[in-house]
């Protein structure tokens, strides 16, 4: 995965072992390498600063091209295990919002944004 884009992106990290109750980290930015870079190093989000300082592992599980909008949906769902593909392996195959950001699956595939 190239993680050197400038383009907007919002990301789900999976970590390897629960933090309490909190198995993923939904974000945001516009320059995602360096947004992974401050994670590793235990910056940015206060969630990856105590998984980092506790020693526990994560990957990158997904991928989306948008914006904060896009994240305060998918973070409002709250729901990322089912946003996950190491969770859920159908979950790279389930559209979830159509282009107008409402819920309906039943629009034609080309107006379906797949998260």
């Amino acid at each position: 995965m190239k993680l050197t884009t400038k383009t907007p992106t919002v990301y789900l990290l999976h970590f390897l072992k629960p933090y309490k109750h909190a198995r993923h980290c939904l974000g945001f930015s516009s320059n995602l390498d360096k947004r992974i870079t401050d994670h590793l190093a235990g910056m940015e989000a206060r969630l990856m600063e105590v998984v980092t300082a506790s020693g526990i592992q994560w990957k990158i599980a997904r991928t989306w091209p948008g914006d904060r909008e896009l994240e305060r949906k998918l973070k409002n769902r709250k729901d990322a295990p089912r946003l996950c593909p190491i969770c859920n392996p159908g979950a790279m195959n389930r559209a979830i919002f159509t282009t107008k950001g409402d819920h309906d699956q039943s629009t034609t595939p080309s107006k379906r944004l797949y998260v």
